[in-house]
């Protein structure tokens, strides 16, 4: 009973460890600009999320982004002075529900949502910290980005300014 209890002990252990991931001390290139922008759609069902925006240096194989809790790709977008990145998180606030559809109708009842984000999260950050995984070579590595500015929500309208007639 003994060496069950502590064989269980050790696998736990060995477990956590390998879940962890190692984040790199300094960023492989200098971040110019890091910013973070909710946006809410003004329509029932348009949707809400978070768009992250980082700028760096110079082009890196930038893979993901873990920020408050959730991860997303990042893309690069090109800007003249430097490079570029967003991270877009969609959140289920103000969203409308979708179902798993299935050739047996019995089979669709209690269906839930494709894509639900995982609830392990591999890095405890704080609220304006994120992680950065990057590809170097072949390996997977991980930097972190402190000080992410908040920027004032964005609202769309829920339908485009009426147009006065002439």
């Amino acid at each position: 009973m003994f060496r069950a209890i502590f064989f269980f002990f050790v696998l736990s252990f060995f477990s956590q460890c390998a879940s962890t991931q190692k984040i790199d001390s300094e960023p492989p290139v200098k971040i110019i600009e890091a910013q973070s922008q909710s946006w809410v759609a003004g329509v029932r069902g348009g949707g809400s999320g978070t768009n992250v925006f980082l700028t760096f240096s110079e082009t890196i194989a930038a893979d993901s982004l873990y920020y408050q809790g959730m991860i997303a790709k990042l893309r690069p977008l090109q800007d003249p002075s430097a490079i570029k990145y967003v991270a877009r998180f969609s959140f289920k606030k103000n969203t409308q529900d979708d179902l798993v559809m299935h050739s047996d109708p019995l089979k669709e009842y209690g269906n839930t949502v494709v894509g639900v984000p995982s609830k392990t999260f591999p890095f405890e950050l704080k609220k304006n910290q994120a992680v950065v995984s990057y590809k170097k070579g072949t390996k997977t590595r991980y930097f972190k980005v402190a000080n992410i500015v908040q920027l004032k929500q964005k609202l769309f309208p829920s339908r485009p300014p009426s147009v006065k007639p002439q």
